[in-house]
């Protein structure tokens, strides 16, 4: 990519945002540089766009563009921003720790707003979910490919259970499952489980759990618990995943349609 001569202002205020979190720059903040008056530097952020120094991300928010540069610098900010939401599912996994998977998908969990945007080598996708887009923290962990991050991400409680709900966001059954295995939930994260699943599952949700969590190979007390807890939810007749018929287990009163050696593939 070519890149068009700056005049000295837009110079300065390309400097000035150069070394922006996530290559992002709010116009609010651009402002606050005091650079010049608002409106003279809303002329000149408009300019920087049509030289391809900046590029709109939305209203009021752009990416800086650096030249020579492989690509992002910190991809989780910049999807966090870009949708205002946490980061969940197999971001959220990865972050964690529960995953070894780099997501070149960035998921952020939104209360209204589905949406999917291409940036380099990324693609950024918000999911609604709603009155459940809550259970977040502030993690800090220095993970994104520019050795920088300070993010809001969904609880690990709250990221599995994000995740038993849409497993297609999290790479699947079988990785959820391990990630349950290796997250080793502590009394209070199982409650704060609970307290989602309580609030907004049927006894569907309960089985699916159970029927998982009877498969790890190896259970903690809290697992046990858990799977006990679950034990008394068994109503009806229930899928693992979808409306696909599979190996009934009679247990749980679960059709398996995915697989006991599937599911516990990352085991062997």
């Amino acid at each position: 990519m070519s890149y068009a001569t700056l005049s000295p202002l837009e110079q300065r205020v390309y400097n000035a945002c150069e070394g922006a979190r996530g290559n992002l720059a709010s116009i609010g903040v651009i402002e606050s540089l005091k650079l010049s008056d608002d409106n003279t530097i809303r002329v000149v952020v408009s300019r920087l766009c049509k030289k391809k120094w900046f590029k709109r991300v939305k209203n009021g928010l752009y990416f800086v563009q650096t030249p020579f540069s492989s690509g992002l610098e910190d991809e989780f900010a910049y999807g966090q921003n870009v949708y205002n939401g946490y980061l969940g599912f197999s971001t959220a996994l990865y972050l964690h720790k529960l995953s070894d998977q780099l997501p070149f998908e960035i998921t952020v969990v939104t209360r209204s707003k589905s949406a999917v945007k291409k940036e380099g080598e990324y693609s950024f996708r918000s999911v609604a979910m709603g009155r459940k887009a809550f259970g977040s923290q502030t993690l800090g962990t220095g993970m994104g490919s520019g050795g920088r991050g300070n993010y809001v991400v969904s609880t690990r409680a709250k990221t599995l259970y994000d995740c038993l709900l849409h497993p297609d966001l999290a790479g699947g059954l079988p990785l959820v499952l391990k990630a349950f295995f290796d997250a080793r939930l502590s009394e209070k994260e199982w409650r704060e489980f609970f307290w989602f699943a309580q609030k907004f599952e049927k006894n569907a949700f309960y089985q699916r759990l159970g029927y998982l969590l009877s498969l790890l190979p190896e259970k903690d007390g809290f697992v046990e618990k858990a799977v006990l807890e679950c034990g008394k939810k068994i109503k009806a007749k229930a899928y693992l995943q979808g409306r696909k018929k599979g190996e009934y287990n009679k247990e749980w009163m679960v059709f398996d349609n995915v697989g006991r050696k599937k599911l516990l593939g990352w085991w062997y």
